[in-house]
């Protein structure tokens, strides 16, 4: 079923079954129960208000040395403002493939640091993505 509809639809989806199995709940152990047109308004509004707490990280290394890389790091929130900018220097001699994933650490950890939601992590190394990804 995911795979035919979009991310965000089986998001909001998910949600709403969280929300109905909790209404279902509240009518077992309390004898209430919401309204269906109330539950899936709230529904909607909170995963609206969920995603409007992601936040997207983009990252980017940058050869500066024969022994250091120094990593760009932004954070923008979910219309695109930008929320946090920095820089990273990280010692060492190594390969832009590793240089890719030092960049996405120090950006998650800035964002874990700063207690940021994360729901997309940008960056142009396909082969350190597909790395990620497999098990």
């Amino acid at each position: 079923m995911k795979s035919k509809i979009s991310k965000k639809d089986f998001e909001l989806w998910c949600v709403v079954l969280w929300f109905i199995w909790r209404n279902r709940n509240l009518f077992v152990h309390k004898g209430k129960c919401k309204d269906l047109q109330v539950l899936l308004k709230d529904a909607a509004l909170w995963w609206y208000e969920y995603e409007m707490q992601q936040s997207k990280l983009a990252v980017a290394p940058k050869t500066r040395g024969a022994y250091h890389y120094g990593i760009g790091i932004i954070i923008r929130d979910d219309i695109g403002m930008i929320v946090v900018a920095a820089t990273r220097k990280v010692l060492g001699n190594f390969d832009v493939f590793l240089a890719e994933y030092f960049a996405i650490r120090e950006g998650l950890q800035l964002c874990v640091d700063l207690n940021i939601g994360v729901s997309c992590v940008e960056t142009d190394s396909s082969n350190v993505v597909d790395t990620i990804r497999s098990p």
